[in-house]
């Protein structure tokens, strides 16, 4: 039997609890995330990468166990499996496999020019297609109530998801450039993990002070999405060709700041006014869009927006590369000297130093794409932080 608040009171008693528990949750599941992938570098490191899926399904089996002998079953009570809802899952997971197949190397197969794109997008449409039809013609057991669209947050939730992962997908960019201008290797790389965390923290300490003050949402989110802004501003400024692994801890905590208010508060948003029989369809869809279909679309845009732009600047830049520039020759005279010092011949020398010169050129271009990608995303936050402090509300909508 499906309850419904009796009064408004309580449902906003059940808001304002809901409000109030998934930063706590987020919170918990993103330090999480961040220790294992810290963990995982450091056994990696110490021992051999091997042991990392050693450490996992070791981990698993312990999961197993501890939900084995801990989740006692009820005598009186048997659950089953909902077998009608196989193949909505079946439908579903290859439609959605096939989709993530397109984003992710649609570039490399040049999109629709190779069989596998066509292939996976038939799947794709087939797969989601009959998905949806279940969902329409079924009337008892379904996975997605089609009636969850009438209600205007739901929309509001699936967009602000949608940016959030779009512009989430930029911390790529940190790590990149982490390895590429300073000596840091795979272990230092994943110890930013650790200052994450404390963003995740420094995030949940605000949360809770703003649903304990009554902050109106659209307040919240504009301090979530400008807080992604800091930290891509701060990057910006910091682009060169010898960083320091110092420069990447403010924007870190910045990022995962933001991004902790933004996840938790979204979620529990979109269920403001929503009835209770409609909650599970919200949760299945948050986590179709945030954890498959907003990554994808969010690599695959970074992903190919970073190559294009590298592109463009490795032309520009080897413009400038000519035999004939004095600062171009005594560049590469410099790299040859010290070919010949090593003991190499003139050629090797010579190919030696043509070998350095198109390194630095190429490092030189992905740390301006990095940095073009950077400002754009910039003002994709700040036009992301506009929209909500514009969006419709209702009225004296609190935490």
């Amino acid at each position: 039997m499906e309850y419904e608040p009796d009064s408004p009171e309580n449902a906003f008693k059940n808001d304002h609890a809901r409000t109030l528990l998934m930063p706590v949750i987020y919170c918990y599941i993103l330090c999480i995330v961040q220790f294992s992938n810290y963990v995982s570098a450091w056994v990696a490191y110490e021992f051999r990468w091997e042991y990392t899926y050693l450490l996992v399904a070791g981990m698993m089996l312990a999961a197993v166990f501890l939900v084995s002998f801990t989740f006692c079953p009820a005598p009186a009570h048997r659950y089953h499996l909902p077998w009608r809802l196989l193949p909505d899952a079946l439908l579903l997971t290859v439609a959605m496999g096939a989709f993530c197949y397109i984003m992710v190397f649609g570039k490399t197969y040049d999109w629709f020019d190779h069989r596998s794109m066509r292939a996976a997008w038939a799947v794709m449409l087939v797969g989601g297609g009959a998905f949806l039809w279940l969902s329409a013609a079924v009337r008892q057991k379904r996975v997605l109530e089609l009636g969850i669209f009438r209600y205007r947050y739901t929309w509001y939730g699936i967009g602000i998801f949608l940016l959030l992962m779009l512009v989430n997908s930029s911390t790529l960019f940190v790590t990149t450039y982490l390895k590429m201008s300073t000596a840091s290797g795979n272990l230092e790389s994943a110890a930013v993990s650790c200052w994450a965390i404390l963003g995740c923290v420094a995030g949940l300490v605000f949360m809770l002070v703003c649903v304990f003050r009554g902050v109106h949402f659209r307040y919240i989110y504009a301090a979530g999405f400008l807080l992604m802004l800091g930290a891509n501003l701060y990057m910006y400024f910091h682009y060169q060709t010898m960083g320091v692994y110092g420069h990447i801890i403010p924007p870190t905590l910045l990022h995962y700041s933001g991004m902790l208010v933004l996840y938790s508060v979204t979620c529990a948003f979109a269920m403001k006014h929503l009835p209770v029989r409609y909650f599970a369809t919200w949760l299945f869809l948050m986590v179709a869009v945030r954890n498959v279909a907003a990554p994808a679309v969010g690599t695959s845009v970074y992903g190919n927006w970073l190559q294009e732009r590298q592109q463009h600047y490795i032309t520009r830049l080897a413009q400038d590369v000519r035999s004939d520039s004095p600062q171009f020759a005594a560049r590469f005279m410099q790299a040859s000297r010290l070919g010949k010092q090593q003991g190499k011949d003139e050629v090797e020398a010579s190919r030696l130093a043509s070998v350095l010169m198109k390194g630095q050129v190429s490092l030189q271009a992905t740390l301006v794409a990095m940095k073009d990608i950077t400002g754009s995303t910039i003002w994709i936050c700040l036009g992301s932080t506009f929209a909500v402090l514009l969006m419709p509300y209702h009225r004296k909508e609190r935490t």
